[in-house]
């Protein structure tokens, strides 16, 4: 692959995630806005749909970088009115059809002055645009024609509901905005806070029967709990977006030396829960903490000090196994094994409180790096 190929396909994988983060940040301020009953769908009926007792949307969402005109054969907005048109059945009983774009409408063309236009002159105005033919229209042209071969009062029925919210902000004036719901929470802990929220609405679809859809009230007692947590001026809670989540591909880990150490000491049962915090714990670190040179300090030493616990804990049981037999020494490391995971977990640095899955893959980090063994009887 040529170095030009491949600049261009690293900006598309970046646009690409720019525009998930983007809509993932629409997520969280539709949340925030839900009232009791509400419930908002995600990636379900189309990119965000909100199901209250009233006033129901579904929400295309359009993030572009930079300045973007919203012109007539504009490919966001005829795919968009495509799938409408085609999941009507679905969507007939929906109040608002929205399209969420940062592009700008501009004169003379059908998306200026939309709100203004009865539903007749939205119709006519998207007709019209197609009776015009080009040499490069292939996408519009089937976009156009399976739009207009469906019943027209299926078309007019959506414009009529169809509300363009164009020239929305960018992705980082977005974030800021957010802020306005946050106002006890202090400067240093926001960020964290819209990570740890948007943690848990990515959590929701990991347990059965994976449906992305979050309710009012799962929503406000993650959002109480949070909250609570991050008003502390200098605490700030581990974040536990993967607590309960379960590792991708566990056999990938079946020759990492922590799982080695824990076969050596015949607890196979053990094993699972094992790779697990394993993952949840780099999957925390590298998602939330990597760039931040403070916190990975205070890791550092977080695991100097665990180690130096591990280690102390293991003497006594040492010398307590110098005179038992072989089957008595693995049962006596599997107990040690066992007390370890049933350690509290200590808050380290900034973080207060820990949490035990995390303090469980450390431990386990420790384990693989060969600063720790679990079985006993025989010299480090």
């Amino acid at each position: 692959m040529n170095k030009k190929a491949s600049t261009r396909l690293n900006n598309d994988a970046t646009l690409s995630k720019l525009g998930d983060i983007y809509q993932n940040l629409l997520v969280l301020e539709e949340c925030l806005k839900m009232d009791e009953g509400d419930k908002i769908y995600v990636e379900t009926y189309g990119d965000i749909t909100k199901i209250p007792k009233n006033d129901s949307f579904q929400m295309e969402v359009k993030h572009h970088i930079g300045s973007k005109k919203l012109l007539d054969r504009d490919k966001d907005f005829w795919n968009t009115l495509k799938n409408w048109v085609e999941n009507y059945s679905k969507l007939k009983d929906i109040k608002k059809f929205i399209l969420h774009t940062t592009a700008i409408p501009i004169k003379d063309t059908a998306f200026h002055m939309w709100a203004d236009l009865t539903v007749d002159e939205r119709y006519n105005k998207l007709y019209s645009i197609g009776m015009e033919k080009k040499k490069r229209e292939k996408q519009f042209r089937h976009l156009y024609n399976k739009i207009f071969a469906a019943e027209k009062e299926i078309i007019v029925h959506i414009l009529s509901r169809l509300e363009i919210h164009h020239s929305q902000q960018s992705i980082s004036k977005l974030k800021k905005s957010l802020k306005t719901y946050f106002k006890v929470i202090p400067n240093k802990n926001y960020d964290n806070l819209i990570e740890a929220l948007l943690g848990h609405i990515f959590s929701v679809p990991i347990e059965e029967p994976h449906t992305w859809v979050i309710t009012y009230e799962d929503f406000d007692r993650c959002l109480k709990n949070l909250g609570a947590r991050y008003a502390n001026e200098t605490k700030q809670p581990m974040i536990a977006t993967f607590q309960t989540a379960k590792a991708p591909n566990p056999e990938t880990y079946h020759n990492n030396t922590f799982v080695e150490e824990i076969r050596r000491i015949d607890y196979l049962d053990a094993i699972p829960d094992a790779i697990n915090n394993y993952w949840r714990t780099n999957t925390t670190v590298a998602m939330y903490y990597l760039n931040d040179p403070v916190y990975l300090k205070d890791i550092d030493i977080y695991k100097i000090n665990l180690t130096d616990k591990l280690q102390s804990t293991k003497k006594p049981k040492e010398r307590a196994c110098k005179t038992q037999t072989k089957e008595k020494q693995i049962e006596m490391a599997q107990d040690l094994y066992d007390d370890v995971m049933a350690w509290d977990a200590i808050s380290f640095g900034s973080i207060d409180p820990n949490q035990p899955f995390f303090q469980k893959g450390i431990i386990h980090n420790i384990v693989d790096e060969g600063n720790f063994k679990w079985k006993l009887g025989e010299k480090e």
